[in-house]
């Protein structure tokens, strides 16, 4: 009986939605850029697909933190998922302080060359939405689809939050330590920032153990949010062609709802999701509510693509 009852608990799990792809599965390469830069990517799931580029957010986010739950990585059953570092974090080049919203751009470039795909689908959590904007606002031609996930509007000025109003006895108390952070960063050091990102307490808790020894270069999330301070996307974004879908969590007080409905009306061909019960990492905090968001959205632009 007890044996019976580990093989059905073995067979649930490899089951869930939310299951890691395999391991060995995985490939590490660099792209190099023009400055001698080195901008590493992880390459996982099936060749001969539109490869789905996930832009992490932060900025100086350790890329590792959207793959905890395994819910991005589950998608890799259908097609190629392509995880990549940001300058200053991970095995990528380390910064100088001179980062710019453009070269940033042109990593993502140089990594859409490296693994050789004429098009690119993008899936930008938080920053890495802004950032996916950035990247199609000047390389339209090589995205064919967008997923924004708890993204802030095309102009950095223009975001809503809710953080004062919704944690008035935390944000105090994150503000004074902000300005300590620097390169070496940990999520131990920003643990408390992660506990208002969440509904389920137990899924935040789990949350931040797992990103506890993860890096966060708070130098390059400084020295980006200068630059970007200086952009406006708005009328680029009002151009897209590209077919979107616009994710966020019902209660996310970092960037609430307010935000997606501004991204969704701008874009001329995009859907609105938002994720109940879940706050600013929907893909964490509801899983499989959320794949089962996403998975149609890219089987649809796999249909679209085909020749009839």
């Amino acid at each position: 009986m007890m044996r019976r009852s580990l093989i059905q608990i073995l067979i649930a799990l490899l089951a869930a939605p939310w299951a890691a792809y395999p391991a060995e599965r995985e490939t590490r390469d660099f792209a190099t850029r023009e400055d001698g830069a080195r901008i590493a990517y992880y390459s996982i799931g099936r060749a001969n697909t539109v490869p789905l580029l996930i832009v992490a957010g932060g900025p100086g986010s350790d890329t590792r933190y959207m793959r905890v739950g395994g819910a991005l990585d589950a998608l890799a059953r259908n097609r190629t998922i392509v995880f990549y570092d940001q300058r200053g974090i991970g095995r990528s080049t380390d910064v100088d302080g001179t980062e710019t919203i453009d070269q940033f751009v042109e990593d993502v470039e140089a990594v859409r060359k490296a693994v050789g795909a004429p098009v690119v689908d993008l899936l930008g959590h938080s920053f890495g939405g802004y950032l996916a904007i950035a990247y199609t606002a000047k390389h339209p031609d090589h995205v064919r689809g967008l997923v924004f996930v708890a993204s802030p509007p095309p102009k950095i000025a223009d975001v809503i939050q809710l953080m004062d109003q919704v944690y008035p006895d935390r944000i105090e108390a994150w503000r004074e330590k902000r300005p300590t952070l620097d390169k070496n960063t940990t999520g131990a050091d920003i643990a408390l920032y992660l506990t208002m990102e969440f509904v389920d307490q137990r899924k935040m808790t789990e949350y931040v153990a797992a990103l506890a020894k993860f890096r966060f270069n708070f130098d390059v999330n400084n020295d980006l949010r200068r630059d970007v301070a200086l952009q406006d996307y708005w009328p680029q974004v009002r151009q897209f062609q590209q077919r979107a879908l616009v994710i966020n969590g019902r209660y996310d007080a970092i960037v609430p709802p307010a935000n997606a409905w501004a991204l969704h009306k701008a874009l001329r061909n995009s859907s609105l999701q938002i994720m109940e019960g879940t706050g600013h990492s929907p893909h964490f905090e509801k899983p499989a509510a959320f794949l089962a968001i996403v998975r149609p959205f890219l089987h649809s632009l796999d249909r679209d693509a085909r020749p009839h």
